[in-house]
Protein backbone atom coordinates (compact mmCIF):
# COMPACT_ATOMS: atom_id res chain seq x y z
CA UNK A 1 0.00 0.00 0.00
CA UNK A 2 1.38 3.75 -1.37
CA UNK A 3 1.55 6.06 1.74
CA UNK A 4 -0.39 9.13 1.49
CA UNK A 5 2.73 11.36 1.68
CA UNK A 6 4.10 9.07 -1.55
CA UNK A 7 0.44 9.93 -2.96
CA UNK A 8 0.41 13.66 -2.75
CA UNK A 9 4.60 13.52 -4.01
CA UNK A 10 3.18 11.27 -6.90
CA UNK A 11 0.19 13.99 -7.78
CA UNK A 12 2.43 16.96 -7.73
CA UNK A 13 5.22 15.83 -9.58
CA UNK A 14 2.69 14.86 -12.40
CA UNK A 15 0.92 18.01 -12.16
CA UNK A 16 4.00 19.35 -12.67
CA UNK A 17 5.30 17.64 -15.84
CA UNK A 18 2.01 18.88 -17.50
CA UNK A 19 3.26 22.76 -17.42
CA UNK A 20 5.66 24.00 -20.25
CA UNK A 21 9.17 23.36 -19.11
CA UNK A 22 12.26 25.36 -20.33
CA UNK A 23 9.59 27.84 -21.26
CA UNK A 24 10.53 31.64 -21.65
CA UNK A 25 10.40 33.39 -17.86
CA UNK A 26 10.15 36.94 -16.47
CA UNK A 27 11.40 35.05 -13.31
CA UNK A 28 14.89 35.21 -12.51
CA UNK A 29 16.87 32.28 -10.84
CA UNK A 30 16.82 33.19 -6.72
CA UNK A 31 18.74 32.54 -2.84
CA UNK A 32 17.04 32.12 -0.19
CA UNK A 33 18.41 31.96 3.18
CA UNK A 34 15.87 31.12 6.08
CA UNK A 35 15.58 31.38 10.16
CA UNK A 36 12.73 29.99 11.90
CA UNK A 37 11.27 28.08 14.67
CA UNK A 38 8.89 25.02 15.12
CA UNK A 39 7.89 21.52 16.95
CA UNK A 40 9.14 17.85 15.96
CA UNK A 41 7.17 15.08 16.77
CA UNK A 42 9.39 12.34 17.64
CA UNK A 43 8.40 8.69 16.33
CA UNK A 44 10.91 6.64 18.40
CA UNK A 45 9.85 6.24 22.35
CA UNK A 46 13.29 6.10 22.98
CA UNK A 47 14.05 9.30 21.65
CA UNK A 48 10.45 10.67 23.23
CA UNK A 49 11.84 9.25 26.75
CA UNK A 50 14.98 10.67 26.81
CA UNK A 51 13.81 14.02 25.91
CA UNK A 52 11.25 13.81 29.16
CA UNK A 53 14.27 12.30 31.02
CA UNK A 54 15.42 16.28 31.12
CA UNK A 55 13.33 17.76 34.34
CA UNK A 56 11.70 21.16 34.11
CA UNK A 57 14.23 21.93 31.17
CA UNK A 58 14.21 25.05 29.42
CA UNK A 59 14.18 24.61 25.02
CA UNK A 60 15.29 25.96 22.41
CA UNK A 61 14.54 25.17 19.02
CA UNK A 62 15.74 26.76 15.36
CA UNK A 63 15.14 25.77 12.02
CA UNK A 64 18.00 27.09 9.64
CA UNK A 65 17.43 26.52 5.75
CA UNK A 66 19.05 27.84 2.07
CA UNK A 67 18.12 26.84 -1.10
CA UNK A 68 18.72 28.02 -4.73
CA UNK A 69 15.60 27.89 -7.13
CA UNK A 70 15.91 28.23 -11.16
CA UNK A 71 12.78 29.02 -13.09
CA UNK A 72 11.56 26.44 -15.10
CA UNK A 73 8.38 28.43 -16.55
CA UNK A 74 6.79 31.37 -15.13
CA UNK A 75 4.67 29.44 -12.11
CA UNK A 76 7.52 26.33 -11.97
CA UNK A 77 10.64 26.72 -10.21
CA UNK A 78 13.32 23.58 -9.36
CA UNK A 79 15.74 24.41 -6.20
CA UNK A 80 18.24 22.63 -4.49
CA UNK A 81 18.94 23.04 -0.76
CA UNK A 82 19.86 22.48 2.90
CA UNK A 83 17.64 22.39 5.75
CA UNK A 84 18.75 22.19 9.82
CA UNK A 85 16.45 21.48 12.56
CA UNK A 86 17.96 21.91 16.36
CA UNK A 87 15.90 21.30 19.13
CA UNK A 88 18.01 21.64 22.58
CA UNK A 89 16.26 20.63 26.05
CA UNK A 90 18.70 21.45 29.32
CA UNK A 91 18.08 21.73 33.64
CA UNK A 92 19.31 20.75 36.69
CA UNK A 93 22.46 19.49 34.96
CA UNK A 94 20.93 17.22 32.19
CA UNK A 95 20.78 18.35 28.47
CA UNK A 96 19.61 16.24 25.31
CA UNK A 97 20.65 18.45 21.58
CA UNK A 98 18.73 16.97 18.70
CA UNK A 99 20.15 18.10 15.49
CA UNK A 100 18.30 16.79 12.19
CA UNK A 101 19.78 18.03 9.03
CA UNK A 102 19.13 17.03 5.53
CA UNK A 103 19.80 17.87 1.85
CA UNK A 104 16.72 18.46 -0.13
CA UNK A 105 15.65 19.01 -4.46
CA UNK A 106 12.52 19.89 -5.40
CA UNK A 107 9.63 22.28 -6.91
CA UNK A 108 7.75 25.39 -6.01
CA UNK A 109 4.66 25.86 -7.98
CA UNK A 110 2.59 29.16 -8.10
CA UNK A 111 -1.09 28.59 -8.42
CA UNK A 112 -1.73 32.41 -9.76
CA UNK A 113 -2.76 33.82 -6.19
CA UNK A 114 0.08 36.50 -6.40
CA UNK A 115 3.14 35.73 -4.59
CA UNK A 116 1.59 32.56 -2.99
CA UNK A 117 3.55 29.17 -3.58
CA UNK A 118 3.48 25.34 -2.72
CA UNK A 119 6.80 23.45 -2.57
CA UNK A 120 7.43 19.82 -2.48
CA UNK A 121 10.72 18.68 -1.97
CA UNK A 122 12.54 15.12 -1.32
CA UNK A 123 15.37 15.15 1.52
CA UNK A 124 18.05 13.00 2.53
CA UNK A 125 19.28 13.06 5.60
CA UNK A 126 19.49 12.28 9.28
CA UNK A 127 19.30 13.11 12.82
CA UNK A 128 22.29 13.60 15.82
CA UNK A 129 21.33 13.51 19.04
CA UNK A 130 23.94 14.47 21.81
CA UNK A 131 23.00 13.32 25.33
CA UNK A 132 24.24 14.17 28.72
CA UNK A 133 21.42 12.98 31.46
CA UNK A 134 20.37 10.65 34.08
CA UNK A 135 18.33 8.23 32.69
CA UNK A 136 17.23 4.52 34.07
CA UNK A 137 19.29 5.61 37.45
CA UNK A 138 22.62 5.91 35.50
CA UNK A 139 24.70 8.82 33.59
CA UNK A 140 23.94 8.90 30.00
CA UNK A 141 27.34 10.99 28.21
CA UNK A 142 26.41 10.04 24.12
CA UNK A 143 26.34 11.14 20.89
CA UNK A 144 23.64 9.35 18.98
CA UNK A 145 23.42 9.31 14.91
CA UNK A 146 20.22 7.76 12.71
CA UNK A 147 20.63 6.19 9.87
CA UNK A 148 20.72 8.31 7.10
CA UNK A 149 16.39 8.50 5.60
CA UNK A 150 14.73 9.39 2.88
CA UNK A 151 11.43 12.11 3.19
CA UNK A 152 9.39 14.81 2.18
CA UNK A 153 8.99 18.52 3.23
CA UNK A 154 5.95 19.79 2.23
CA UNK A 155 5.86 23.33 2.53
CA UNK A 156 3.34 26.56 1.65
CA UNK A 157 4.79 30.38 1.39
CA UNK A 158 3.82 33.45 0.66
CA UNK A 159 6.93 35.32 -1.72
CA UNK A 160 6.99 38.69 -1.46
CA UNK A 161 9.45 38.69 -3.96
CA UNK A 162 7.69 36.86 -7.03
CA UNK A 163 7.59 38.38 -10.40
CA UNK A 164 9.98 41.31 -8.94
CA UNK A 165 13.97 41.43 -8.75
CA UNK A 166 15.59 42.66 -5.51
CA UNK A 167 15.57 41.29 -1.98
CA UNK A 168 12.49 40.52 -0.53
CA UNK A 169 10.85 38.29 2.76
CA UNK A 170 9.55 35.16 2.28
CA UNK A 171 7.23 34.08 5.04
CA UNK A 172 6.61 30.20 5.03
CA UNK A 173 5.44 27.00 7.14
CA UNK A 174 6.86 23.26 6.57
CA UNK A 175 6.16 19.69 7.58
CA UNK A 176 8.80 17.64 7.38
CA UNK A 177 8.68 13.90 7.04
CA UNK A 178 11.54 12.28 7.75
CA UNK A 179 11.53 7.87 8.63
CA UNK A 180 14.37 7.28 11.26
CA UNK A 181 14.50 2.89 10.53
CA UNK A 182 11.80 1.68 12.21
CA UNK A 183 10.09 5.47 13.46
CA UNK A 184 9.42 8.49 11.36
CA UNK A 185 10.13 12.08 12.65
CA UNK A 186 7.61 15.10 11.76
CA UNK A 187 8.78 18.71 12.09
CA UNK A 188 6.71 21.32 12.22
CA UNK A 189 8.48 24.83 10.97
CA UNK A 190 7.36 28.56 10.35
CA UNK A 191 10.30 30.27 9.04
CA UNK A 192 11.32 33.74 7.45
CA UNK A 193 13.37 33.85 4.83
CA UNK A 194 15.37 36.51 2.52
CA UNK A 195 15.04 35.94 -1.34
CA UNK A 196 17.49 37.41 -3.62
Amino acid sequence: MISFGKKIAAVLVALSCSFPFFSESSVSSSVEVGLGSGFVFYGSKSTRDFVDAVPGSKQFVANVNAAAYVPLADFVSAGIGFDTFIDGHWGDGDSIYLWDYSFQLGTRIYPGLAGLCLGIDYAIGRRTDFCDLSFGGERIDCVRNTGWGNGFIFSAAYDFAYGSGGIAPVVGFSWKHMPRGNASDNILSVSLKIKK
